[in-house]
């Protein structure tokens, strides 16, 4: 009865100090009341009280509790080590306490993996994403997939299996955003540029939201502005920014910066009034000019 009480009090009520008095008064009444203990537990998370957290989880894990909800418990205990007190040490203990009671646990290896990322030991970690791969299917394993060829392409210098590791996430899931942008940044690396528009293009098309389609448009749109020197190609991209956020004003700094590169400079003076015109007033106009690569005698005379 008090444990449903604190639940409506914290769920309906967000009363959350009425819901841990009533928590603790069924803990005090049945200390192996579990249930009160992992709601307990939870609310410590909601509120950032990891003291109490932490000694809450010390009382709940000599609890009784089924392989599968041990190494939940233990993993849930292992993310709030490694991602709210930085601790991965810590983490690591508590991620290989949930594989003893679980060593099929997908959420334990995935943890495990992070923790031994920030150890500085990318070898192992890949060992422990590669058995949390064998374990997901589909689209939950492509971005286990991209986390391996990161792992491969950035800390074990084996550019070849991190190629392979990203086309299989995408073969999982083909609008996988991190796949195609680690596939798309191989492509510009390599200047495979019809390879790296396609990619860009399916980006794009699976971005969810504006604010994504913006970051492709801006990353399309630089490399091929300052590797390419392509104006036409990048002003595309650019004008789809544009398109989405008219108000941005450094989507016209790049415009600007198009614009001179054409050698265009009633373009370029139009964008950088424009851009001045949307900017805040704690962008000051000296620091947009910074921004782009405008030539001396433009700057100067914007300047006076």
């Amino acid at each position: 009865m008090l444990v449903r009480l604190a639940q409506v009090l914290e769920e309906r009520c967000v009363d959350l100090e009425g819901a841990e008095a009533r928590y603790r008064e069924a803990v005090e009444l049945d200390p192996g009341h579990r249930q009160a203990l992992a709601q307990l537990r939870q609310l410590y998370a909601t509120k950032e009280r990891w003291d109490r957290y932490l000694a809450v989880a010390q009382q709940e894990m000599d609890l009784s509790m089924r392989p599968f909800e041990r190494a939940a418990f233990f993993t849930d205990v292992g993310q709030v080590w490694l991602r709210k007190l930085g601790d991965p040490q810590q983490a690591v203990a508590q991620f290989e306490l949930a594989l003893e009671a679980d060593a099929e646990h997908a959420d334990a290896l995935l943890g495990l993996a992070d923790a031994q990322v920030k150890q500085g030991a990318p070898d192992r970690a890949a060992l422990a994403l590669a058995r949390a791969i064998e374990r997901l299917r589909g689209a939950e394993r492509a971005p286990a997939l991209v986390a391996l060829g990161d792992l491969y392409a950035n800390d074990l210098d084996e550019p070849e299996r991190a190629h392979e590791a990203y086309q299989r996430a995408l073969s999982d899931d083909p609008r996988s955003h991190l796949a195609l942008e680690a596939l798309a940044e191989r492509a510009g690396r390599e200047k495979n540029w019809e390879l790296f528009q396609e990619l860009q293009e399916r980006r794009w098309e699976a971005a969810q939201d504006d604010v994504r389609r913006l970051t492709v448009a801006h990353d399309a749109g630089r490399v091929h502005l300052e590797e390419r020197a392509d104006a036409p190609a990048a002003r595309l991209w650019f004008q789809r920014a544009l398109e989405l956020f008219p108000e941005d004003p450094v989507v016209h700094l790049y415009l600007a910066d198009i614009e001179r590169l054409s050698g265009n400079q009633q373009a370029l003076s139009e964008h950088l009034k424009q851009a001045a015109a949307l900017a805040d007033e704690a962008a000051p106009a000296d620091l947009l000019l910074s921004l782009i690569h405008i030539s001396e005698p433009t700057r100067r005379r914007l300047e006076s």
